[in-house]
């Protein structure tokens, strides 16, 4: 833990921005993160590696993850495919180290998938149910 603070926006540009505050320097510079992306991404801290990850769904509606390593800095955007609806919601496991995305899929039924640090990541899973979503 780096003891920053992170802040991120989705600009008119529908471009991703961050911004950091840190004890040493105080706030930085805005950090196009590049790649236009509907509003409200979702934002994950792993205590354990110390990675923060950026879940956003792309003008395809494609689910996408982008995230930044003590070790490497951040790293490309990639496209975890399947068109969901609306922005997905995040959760970080501490028990296991698995993250795990829910979204809606095209059909209105709950799908999910998963990351863990066993076996990566996981084919999106169909939960049923129908959902409406504006």
């Amino acid at each position: 833990m780096n003891g920053n603070l992170e802040v991120y926006a989705v600009r008119a540009n529908q471009a991703l921005y961050e911004r950091s505050w840190s004890l040493a320097s105080g706030w930085s510079a805005w950090l196009d993160l590049g790649f236009a992306v509907n509003p409200d991404p979702a934002v994950v801290y792993d205590p354990v590696s110390g990675d923060v990850e950026v879940y956003a769904v792309a003008r395809n509606q494609a689910l996408v993850e982008r995230y930044w390593s003590p070790a490497s800095g951040w790293s490309r955007w990639v496209d975890l495919g399947f068109a969901i609806y609306p922005d997905p919601a995040v959760l970080y496991d501490p028990v296991s180290g698995d993250v795990e995305v829910y979204a809606l899929a095209g059909n209105s039924a709950l799908v999910e998938r998963y990351w863990s640090p066993v076996s990566g990541w996981s084919k999106w899973i169909d939960l049923g149910g129908h959902f409406d979503w504006l």
